[in-house]
C-alpha cells in the first residue's frame, strides 16, 4: 500500500485539536554533548532568548541488535531548554535534537523553534551527521468540549470525524463504550520517506469522556545520511503532508469548531 491522499493548500485555523507537535533530528553521536558541560553552556547562550529555562532529564535508552540477539542499555542525560510557561522546548542529547510544543500556534513558529536549536548546535558542535528527520502531530478530538464550544447539546462522532475512520468491520459494533486503535504505515506516492498514522477512539479512564486520537508521524531515514541544508524545506513538505491527511478526517462540525 502507498499513501496517495490529495494535496491541500495549507490554512491556519483559529484553533486546532493538537495535543503536541514535535520535530526531531537524529544523528550519529556527538560525544561532546555528554562530556563537555561548557559546550552545553555555549548552546544555552544561543537559545536562551527563546528558551530561558533549563533542566536535565535522566533517560535510559534500550537498543536491540537483531542479528546478534543482544540488547544494550545506556543511561544518558537530556538537556531541556524551555520557555517560561514550559509549553515549548528544545531537547538535546548526544544523538537527538527535538523541538516540542504543547501549545502549537502555526507551523512557522514550530519550524523557527527547531531552527533555533539546529543553528545553535551547528555553531557549537560543528558538522552534524544526520540520518533521520521526523515531524509528528498528535490530535486529541474531545467531543464533549467541542459540543460545549459550539453550543450544541448532542454531537455524534460522525458529526466530527469522517465515517471512514469510524467504520467497524461489518458494522458489528455501534462504538458505544468502545475503544479501538488502528495503525497504518507506508511510503508516499509523491514524496520521500514514510508516514505512520495511528487513530482511534480512546477512553483513558472510566470517569473521563472518550476522545478520538489522530496521530501522524511523517519521517525519512537514510543510512547514508541526510542533507542538513535541506532540513527546513523537508519539514515544510512533511507538515504539508500532515495537513493534507488531517483534512481527510474532518467532518463538518470539527471544521466549524476550528474556524470559530
Amino acid at each position: 500500500m502507498t499513501w496517495s491522499f490529495e494535496k491541500i493548500k495549507h490554512t491556519v485555523f483559529n484553533r486546532n485539536p493538537l495535543d503536541s507537535t514535535d520535530v526531531e533530528l537524529r544523528f550519529h553521536p556527538i560525544v561532546r554533548v555528554a562530556q563537555r558541560p561548557s559546550d552545553i553552556a555555549l548552546f544555552q547562550d544561543k537559545v536562551r532568548d527563546m528558551f530561558p529555562k533549563y533542566r536535565q532529564n535522566n533517560v535510559r535508552g534500550v537498543s536491540f541488535a537483531a542479528d546478534k540477539g543482544s540488547m544494550t542499555v545506556q543511561d544518558e542525560i537530556e538537556h531541556v531548554f524551555s520557555d517560561v510557561l514550559n509549553r515549548n522546548s528544545l531537547v538535546l542529547n548526544q544523538n537527538t535534537l527535538r523541538a516540542s510544543s504543547q501549545d502549537h500556534q502555526n507551523r512557522n513558529e514550530l519550524i523557527s523553534q527547531f531552527n533555533k536549536g539546529l543553528v545553535a548546535a551547528q555553531n557549537v558542535f560543528g558538522g552534524i551527521n544526520a540520518f533521520r528527520l521526523g515531524v509528528r502531530y498528535v490530535n486529541i478530538i474531545n467531543k464533549t468540549e467541542i459540543s460545549k464550544d459550539l453550543g450544541v447539546e448532542t454531537l455524534e462522532w460522525e458529526d466530527l470525524i469522517s465515517g471512514e475512520f469510524l467504520r467497524m468491520p461489518h458494522e458489528i459494533n455501534d462504538k458505544t463504550n468502545t475503544n479501538f486503535m488502528m495503525e497504518i504505515g507506508s511510503n508516499l506516492q509523491n514524496g520521500d520517506g514514510e508516514l505512520t498514522l495511528r487513530y482511534g477512539l480512546i477512553q483513558n479512564h472510566p470517569q473521563l469522556p472518550d476522545h478520538f486520537r489522530f496521530d501522524i508521524d511523517r519521517y525519512v531515514q537514510k543510512d547514508d545520511g541526510l542533507s542538513i541544508n535541506t532540513t527546513l524545506d523537508t519539514i515544510n513538505e512533511f507538515t504539508d503532508d500532515i495537513y493534507s491527511l488531517f483534512n481527510t478526517v474532518m467532518a463538518d462540525k470539527l471544521k466549524q469548531w476550528m474556524e470559530q
